[in-house]
Formats: C-alpha cells, structure tokens, sequence
C-alpha cells in the first residue's frame, strides 16, 4: 500500500475476537501506517511483520480501550511515533525494529508516556558445571517528551542450543544477574536476554540483546 492520504489500514469496528495485521508493507502513508479504533471490549488486536515507512505521524496508532494488544516483529522507518496507543489496552510491544523515528512508543492514558526503547549494555555469559551465567546492566527508557527516564524493571533471558530458537527456553527474572542451571554439560548454548517494564497496562520491551554462545563444562 503506497501514498495514499491519511491511512494504509483502517480499522474502527472490529469484532469482539479481534483482529490481526500482518505481513503488510504500507509506504506514504499521510497520517498513520495502521490505525485501529472503536473495538469491542477484550478483542485481540495483533499488528506484526509488517514494513511501515514513510509517514507523517505514527507507524500504528491503537486507539481501543480494553483490548489485548500484541506489536511485535514490525520494521518502522521515518515516523514521529513508531507505536501508539490509548489507555485501557493490555499486552505486549516488543522486537518491534525502529529506525529514523522521533519516538518509539507512544502511551496515552493517566500518565502520557514517549519513550526510546534502549539497549542492553554489559551483557556478558560464561560457562559453569552444567549451568550458564548471566549478567547485564540495567536498562533506562529515555523520555521524549520531557518525562522521567524509567529504567527497566524485569528481563526475560532466552537461551537454546540452537541459535535460531533461542525463544525456546526462557527464565523470566527480576535481577541483573542469574545462573541456569540443569543444563547438559560441554554443550553449546545461545543466550539473549530482554529488559521490559509495564505501562498504562503494556508491556513495553528495550531493544533485545545480540546473541552470545557459551559452553557447559
């Protein structure tokens, strides 16, 4: 979908069960890549890999108080907010890619927040007695707006012997740090990990951390 005036996909009465964009590109948009409004109580909304380029204002706009949202998997290029949404939703954004865009995430509700989701520094593995160590420094969102820069408050560590599958095991913490244990030994294993806080009801995700190889002794 390629310059059209105001929205490449625009969606204002949804069904209860919800709704679910994806694998779309949307290009010159004039205001929003996907705007979606008006959805009943608890629909399911999901908006993932799709390409979204080029527009004056947000790449998905999510206006539908007391949905289930899930954005995750997108590439957002050129916007002034990558993601929008108003209050009342729950759920998830998360490995969402973002480039050249004002603001990543955009959250309207009590507390008006606009966000840039931040790196993980200070990621670092090694190898134990069939056990993985892992550590990393904290994680601050940083305000556009003129807010406060929050830091992250839990991380998910995702680790699996296969590189391409590294979602498949995943050990949910609140720490810096934290030792896997019960893992065959002298195998290879890729680990990455993930910082999120929660917001007006969303979970908000940094950006995910490069993939490192260990070995158990």
């Amino acid at each position: 979908i390629t310059a059209v005036e105001k929205y490449g996909i625009r969606i204002t009465k949804a069904a209860t069960n919800g709704v679910v964009i994806a694998d779309n590109t949307l290009t010159k948009c004039g205001e929003r890549g996907i705007s979606i409004s008006g959805t009943k109580t608890d629909a399911s909304i999901v908006i993932m890999n799709n390409k979204l380029t080029r527009t004056s204002e947000g790449g998905a706009a999510i206006y539908a108080a007391k949905a289930k949202v899930r954005v995750s998997g997108n590439r957002m290029t050129r916007w002034k907010y990558g993601v929008m949404t108003a209050s009342g939703a729950t759920g998830d954004i998360y490995a969402n890619k973002y480039a050249s865009t004002k603001t990543q995430v955009y959250l309207k509700g009590e507390k008006t927040y606009a966000l840039k989701a931040p790196s993980i520094t200070g990621f670092s593995v090694s190898g134990g007695s069939g056990s993985i160590n892992v550590s990393y420094e904290k994680p601050v969102f940083k305000s556009t707006n003129g807010g406060k820069n929050l830091p992250a408050r839990h991380y998910k560590i995702s680790y699996s012997t296969d590189k391409k599958s590294t979602s498949g095991q995943v050990l949910d913490t609140d720490d810096l740090s934290a030792t896997i244990g019960g893992l065959s030994g002298g195998t290879k294993y890729y680990v990455t990990v993930q910082g999120y806080r929660k917001m007006n009801g969303i979970n908000v995700y940094t950006n995910i951390a490069e993939i490192k190889a260990v070995k158990t002794n």
